[in-house]
């Protein structure tokens, strides 16, 4: 008896051991950034489940980081991680969050994304509201960011798409996040057995899960052990269904397949038949209503591509136009989501200066590129610019347009994205609001010491009080407080002005030289 238990427990920790080696923490992702994260980075506050804010050192940029431990890695084979990173590294794209670098360490990776000024999909339709044109919006960009992806090579699937991916700015943006990272450094949903997940999974998937627990246990009492591996690769068709998922539940304000146990929603999934009777659906055209019918098709060979589906006359540019923007009944929005504070101290500094910065600065650039960009791949070419430029013969003369295109294409790469193009055609905006924030931050400043006390922002509050829609200077305050610490440098107010993104970057681009460079040339 002693030598089985001694031999059993030896196995044990041989497992064990093995496990730390190769999961928990130890196997090495080459070719990632040579320095440590905190060498180059200081963490700061956290904004949600694994991810914080950033500060890079050196440029005092802010980012998000995202940290995710290897011992939940569903890969370990570093090399592959190594490759997906670099590969996920060249997407730009303005509907995906851009991933800017990546760090190794043993017990973590730590990916560093550009911090987007939105909100997630869910607390901006509490906030927002919102109408069929919307949503006929949303499901554009979603499918521009799937589109460009599937064109890569090797291709980028998402593989979790759910309303926790999707990113709202406040132009109404959409933002994809976690792009390429299942699979690879988060496991796939339908091992996580999560209702706020499951149910966007498609049927192809739903029904090899299904399959097995039900031979396993029909009465869901206990859930089989499941692998990825189970499932095969992921493929386009599933992203399309899960959009189509989102899109039914903004359109109706519930979800197309129910139940009260996961099992139950996975049998509906499977089954497959979606209720378009609703009074809402009713009240939508009836592209819209065809357009989720051709996403939502079981037959995952029969659903189109993103491609075909942005050629659907629901999402052409001059039908959304004419879509209504009549807001949708607001228990829609109740259903969907719950409520969340939002206030906070850039939100009241932007409100201060939003009278002296034109946000049509910005939005205007952002209106052209994407008239420019034909093909909607993110990124512009020379062809488009010509073909842009035949259309509106007062921008450029023809005999101008390669010189321009020079000056544009500032790495010769033959295309531009929306970074060089702001980067480019703003050169002076950079003053203007390095200006604007000096002049709010010396209007704030009463007895001119160079830095902000907590007293002369509760004043601010007390100013702004008339001016903030009816919200409660007092909770305002508390919200503040809670976010500054101590006294402000000017240094420091322009580091929290685009923690979430001053007005300059209202649509959730990456940092430019634009608003790196605002605040370096003044002196504390």
């Amino acid at each position: 008896m002693g030598h089985k238990c001694s031999v059993e427990k030896w196995r044990e920790q041989e497992h064990r051991a093995e496990r730390v080696l190769h999961v928990g923490g130890s196997f090495v992702v080459p070719g990632l950034n040579d320095t440590k994260f905190p060498d180059e980075y200081q963490e700061g506050a956290a904004v949600g489940e694994k991810v914080a804010v950033a500060r890079n050192k050196l440029t005092k940029r802010i980012d998000v980081v995202y940290k995710l431990p290897k011992s939940m890695s569903p890969s370990v084979d570093g090399q592959q991680i190594s490759e997906t990173l670099r590969h996920l590294q060249s997407i730009e794209h303005p509907n995906i969050c851009r991933l800017i670098e990546a760090f190794d360490d043993p017990a973590f990776v730590y990916l560093i994304y550009t911090k987007v000024d939105g909100e997630l999909l869910v607390k901006y339709v509490k906030n927002e509201g919102l109408s069929e044109r919307k949503v006929a919006d949303i499901g554009f960009q979603v499918l521009r960011a799937l589109s460009v992806a599937s064109k890569l090579q090797p291709p980028v699937v998402h593989g979790a798409l759910a309303p926790k991916n999707i990113l709202m700015t406040s132009q109404g943006a959409v933002i994809l996040t976690d792009l390429g990272l299942i699979d690879v450094l988060k496991p796939d949903p339908i091992q996580k057995l999560q209702k706020d997940s499951f149910a966007y999974l498609p049927p192809e998937i739903v029904k090899i899960w299904l399959k097995k627990q039900e031979a396993f246990d029909p009465k869901g009492g206990k859930f089989v052990k499941f692998e990825a591996s189970d499932l095969g690769k992921k493929v386009l068709a599933n992203d399309v269904w899960s959009l189509g998922v989102i899109l039914y539940q903004l359109i109706s304000g519930h979800l197309p397949f129910k139940g009260t146990t996961i099992l139950e929603i996975a049998r509906d999934i499977k089954a497959g038949h979606c209720d378009y009777k609703d009074d809402r659906f009713r009240n939508v055209s009836s592209n819209a209503r065809e357009f989720v019918k051709t996403i939502l098709n079981k037959e995952v060979q029969q659903r189109p591509s993103p491609d075909k589906l942005l050629s659907h006359k629901w999402l052409s540019e001059n039908v959304r136009q004419l879509l209504s923007d009549k807001p949708f009944d607001k228990e829609v929005a109740a259903n969907l989501f719950s409520a969340h504070a939002e206030t906070n101290f850039k939100k009241m500094m932007m409100r201060m200066i939003s009278e002296k910065v034109p946000p049509a600065k910005i939005k205007s650039l952002e209106q052209t590129f994407n008239k420019m960009d034909g093909n909607h791949d993110g990124v512009i070419t020379l062809e488009e610019l010509k073909d842009f430029a035949v259309k509106h013969p007062d921008m450029a003369g023809a005999q101008d347009l390669d010189q321009m295109w020079k000056e544009l294409d500032g790495d010769s790469s033959g295309s531009i994205s929306i970074h060089e193009f702001v980067a480019a055609t703003l050169d002076t905006q950079g003053v203007l609001v390095h200006d604007v924030l000096w002049k709010t931050f010396s209007a704030l400043d009463t007895n001119h010491n160079g830095r902000l006390t907590k007293n002369e922002i509760r004043g601010a509050i007390k100013e702004m009080g008339s001016r903030l829609g009816g919200e409660h200077v007092a909770r305002m305050t508390q919200l503040i407080e809670s976010e500054v610490q101590g006294e402000l440098t000017f240094q420091e107010f322009c580091a929290l002005m685009h923690e979430e993104g001053a007005r300059e970057k209202r649509a959730g681009w990456a940092c430019t030289k634009l608003t790196m460079g605002c605040c370096s040339k003044v002196n504390a």
